[in-house]
C-alpha cells in the first residue's frame, strides 16, 4: 500500500500477500474495490497452489472465506455464499481443520437456509458448528462455536416445530398441557 491506498493487483508469486493487504485495507476503510480484488487474488493464489497444502495456503483459504462472507453481508449475492460453502467444504476435509473455517461454513449454511429455506442446510450448519467446537482451541473461540451451535440447534427445533404434518395434525413438539401433560 502506498499513500494510504491499497496496493492494486499485479501478477506474481505474492498474490496471497497482496490479497491479505487488500482485505485488510477493505476491513479498515470499506473500500469495495479492494475487497473484490482481494477475492480475485485469493482465488488465483489458491488455484496456483492447489497441489500444495501448506499453512500459508490454509491461512489464505481462510482469509478468502472471510472475504466472501464479508462481501455476502454487504451485497447478499448468493454466488458468494455458494463459493464460501464450496471452499468451506473443501477445507473441512483437510488437516488441520481450522475452527474458524468450520464456523464460517456453518454460518454460510445458516444464511443459505435463511435465503432458500432448505432444511438440510440447518443439519449441515449443526455439523459444521459441532466440528468447529471440537478441536482444542482457546476458550473464547470455543465459546463462539458452542454458542453458534446452540443457536442453530434452536433454529432447527423451531423450524421443525413450525411444520405441520401432512394430515394437518399438530407437531409432536407443541406445548404440553400443564395440567394433564398431554400435547395440545
Amino acid at each position: 500500500m502506498s499513500n494510504g491506498g491499497p496496493a492494486r493487483a499485479v501478477d506474481g508469486p505474492d498474490d496471497g500477500a497482496l490479497a491479505d493487504r487488500l482485505l485488510s485495507h477493505h476491513l479498515r476503510t470499506g473500500d469495495r474495490q479492494a475487497l473484490d480484488e482481494a477475492i480475485a487474488l485469493y482465488g488465483r493464489f489458491l488455484a496456483a497452489t492447489a497441489a500444495q497444502d501448506t499453512a500459508g495456503t490454509a491461512v489464505r483459504a481462510s482469509n478468502l472465506m472471510v472475504a466472501l462472507q464479508t462481501r455476502y453481508q454487504l451485497l447478499h449475492r448468493p454466488d458468494d455464499l455458494e463459493a464460501l460453502i464450496g471452499l468451506g467444504r473443501d477445507r473441512a476435509v483437510r488437516e488441520p481443520v481450522r475452527p474458524q473455517d468450520m464456523r464460517l461454513l456453518g454460518l454460510a449454511f445458516q444464511q443459505r437456509f435463511a435465503l432458500h429455506g432448505w432444511p438440510d442446510d440447518l443439519d449441515r450448519a449443526v455439523e459444521a458448528f459441532d466440528g468447529a467446537a471440537r478441536p482444542p482451541q482457546e476458550a473464547d473461540t470455543a465459546a463462539q462455536s458452542w454458542g453458534a451451535l446452540a443457536e442453530v440447534l434452536h433454529l432447527r427445533h423451531r423450524t421443525s416445530c413450525a411444520r405441520r404434518r401432512p394430515n394437518g395434525a399438530r407437531s409432536a413438539c407443541a406445548p404440553a398441557n400443564r395440567r394433564t401433560g398431554s400435547v395440545t
